[in-house]
């Protein structure tokens, strides 16, 4: 489709919350709405209802997909009231999802099954011992904190998006049912996005693309080492970052600014090819319009629960690089993505998350396995771009809101079939 040319305005800045690294906070349960309350009573004629708790309105991921299965389940015709939890009070626009979110949250309404969606150790705060408690989440590492095993099997069951992650609970000693429904989206938000112009790089290069929160799980510095010692500046390429650090203060923006400086200065030199940074809090359109932009989603990241952004660019229809493991195997498949080889190593430079332990490992992805994908997908862009349309016909085949929203509400109806 033609592009649609617009003018770059300065973007307010969003307010923060001021957040210390070294400790995750749990936030309180809320007081039982009066609206209504949990019951595993089944009355003749009436359809299961489900209160779902979540970080309804945050910028998380875990915001992101809760919002996106809240739509599913609405969309499947559930019956759904929501309990908005925040950890950060950072605000955008979040699309239609956000929109469907908002709309439920503290609806009056009996339910039947509470669907916590968060990290296990808030499973506790927000369980209803009055009605079927289930515990949804993302996890990344080849095992469960011991915590979080206690926190699974104090739930009726779990849901996680993956078959990597299901895998982990049961080797972990979650003892309780899991159940997978995998991350969705609707593709008709990523269809007619239009796309808009990034300062400095001009319409024709070829722009490798990456979204992320800069930490070590991310390796950011993996992925600049390979794009800058893999192009010069005379190559028609380019490398847009849409990053953020613990928050989207000044004194983060900066410090990431100046990373990504010294780090081209010192690998690339004065030969270095074109990096440009994007540091502000996106809309949900200025994200699907970053993607419509850009020509391949890369990331080389340790580990993942999910991979969000890799997943919105293979619903639009970029091809991705990534590591060949954990859990955006479930989408990121060999025959439609490019998959970068790796080594296990434990886990460092994440001491502020207390939820890694050392004998845990992630993947330490191969730099010069990073450099060849760029430089052959560079090389070969009909190629890629043909992956990409592979990638988008597979993952709008399983992870839709009308596939995944039926897959749950078939489970939901079992559960209700089996209350008093």
């Amino acid at each position: 489709m033609p592009e649609r040319k617009k003018a770059v305005k300065p973007k307010p800045k969003p307010k923060v919350r001021a957040k210390n690294p070294v400790a995750i906070a749990v936030p309180p349960p809320r007081a039982p709405s009066p609206l209504g309350g949990g019951t595993r009573e089944r009355r003749p004629g009436e359809a299961v209802a489900v209160r779902w708790v979540g970080f309804m309105q945050d910028g998380s991921g875990y915001a992101e997909a809760g919002r996106n299965y809240v739509a599913a389940l609405l969309g499947a015709g559930v019956r759904v009231t929501a309990q908005s939890v925040s950890v950060d009070n950072i605000r955008a626009d979040y699309g239609r999802a956000g929109r469907l979110a908002d709309g439920i949250i503290d609806l009056p309404m009996n339910y039947h099954v509470n669907v916590v969606f968060m990290p296990p150790h808030f499973f506790r705060n927000h369980m209803d011992p009055n009605c079927y408690n289930i515990g949804l989440f993302d996890w990344e590492t080849e095992s469960l904190p011991s915590q979080w095993v206690n926190a699974c099997n104090g739930m009726d069951e779990l849901w996680v998006p993956c078959r990597w992650t299901a895998d982990i609970c049961r080797r972990s000693g979650v003892v309780k049912p899991v159940h997978v429904f995998g991350h969705c989206a609707s593709p008709e938000d990523y269809a007619g996005v239009g796309q808009t112009r990034i300062p400095t790089i001009a319409l024709d290069v070829w722009k490798f693309y990456s979204i992320f929160q800069w930490t070590e799980r991310k390796a950011p510095e993996t992925l600049l080492r390979a794009y800058l010692t893999g192009f010069t500046a005379r190559d028609r390429v380019a490398l847009v970052l849409k990053t953020y650090g613990v928050d989207f203060g000044d004194q983060q923006r900066l410090e990431i600014s100046e990373r990504v400086r010294k780090l081209t200065a010192k690998i690339g030199g004065s030969d270095a090819p074109a990096v440009y940074v994007i540091l502000d809090m996106l809309s949900k359109t200025d994200l699907l319009e970053l993607h419509a932009s850009c020509d391949c989603f890369v990331l080389f990241h340790r580990a993942e629960g999910w991979g969000l952004p890799h997943f919105e660019a293979s619903m639009m229809g970029k091809p991705v690089i990534t590591t060949g493991y954990s859990a955006n195997m479930e989408f990121t498949r060999p025959e439609h993505s490019y998959l970068a080889g790796y080594k296990q190593i434990p886990i460092t430079g994440m001491e502020w998350f207390p939820w890694y332990t050392p004998n845990m490992t992630w993947a330490d992805p191969d730099v010069d396995d990073c450099r060849r994908l760029m430089q052959h997908v560079f090389r070969n862009q009909g190629e890629a771009r043909r992956k990409g349309k592979l990638a988008k016909a597979f993952v709008q085949s399983r992870f839709t809101w009308p596939v995944v929203g039926a897959q749950m509400k078939k489970r939901l109806d079992d559960i209700y079939a089996t209350l008093a």
